[in-house]
């Protein structure tokens, strides 16, 4: 006799512009994450989601779609980036470089005197 392994309950998640859409599911065992985003019914909800673009994670790290989704899992699918952070802070850098003109000019410290002599 043959016992199956019991169903995976997980949730799949995806917030974008301020709304969250999280489904609770139970998924065979061995099931792959896209399988289990697939039969969440996300995709429907959301019609911009698109997972050959947007990225896919289980608690804030990244994974592959063919991983397989274990018990408890928090699938989340992420929206991609409206801004490129490291540039965004470039062009606030530039920014500010010029409109506060050249940094002032660094004096030396004056000399301090020796105190060990030979």
């Amino acid at each position: 006799m043959r016992v199956d392994p019991p169903p995976v309950t997980l949730e799949v998640v995806h917030a974008s512009g301020g709304r969250v859409c999280a489904i609770a599911l139970q998924v065979p065992a061995g099931t792959s994450l896209q399988a289990a985003i697939e039969r969440s019914g996300i995709l429907e909800r959301c019609p911009g989601l698109d997972l050959s673009v947007n990225r896919v994670g289980v608690f804030g790290r990244l994974r592959r779609l063919d991983d397989v989704a274990a018990d408890g899992d928090r699938i989340e699918i992420y929206a991609p980036l409206a801004v490129d952070a490291k540039g965004a802070r470039r062009r606030r850098a530039q920014g500010k470089a010029e409109s506060t003109g050249p940094a002032p000019a660094r004096h030396p410290e004056p000399a301090r005197p020796n105190r060990h002599t030979t």
